[in-house]
């Protein structure tokens, strides 16, 4: 899977999406999600819950052990 941002992209728009994945119930047979922030301008609040998006892709990754997470 692959989601593209764009525009404005603050830390609870990028962890909503997240979540939206994880919950999913197509989530156990994801092996990858690539999120392309390359068009999109980052709040400086993105970069404060950097910490939060790590723990929960780190969770994330315990229920799924194929899952990865790639930026771009």
């Amino acid at each position: 899977m692959v989601i593209q941002f764009t525009g404005q992209v603050s830390g609870d728009d990028f962890l909503s999406v997240q979540n939206t994945i994880f919950s999913s119930e197509n989530f156990d047979g994801m092996s990858y999600v690539i999120n392309d922030l390359s068009q999109a301008e980052l709040e400086d609040e993105f970069f404060k819950e950097i910490e939060v998006i790590a723990a929960i892709s780190m969770a994330a990754r315990l229920s799924n052990s194929k899952y990865k997470k790639a930026f771009v």
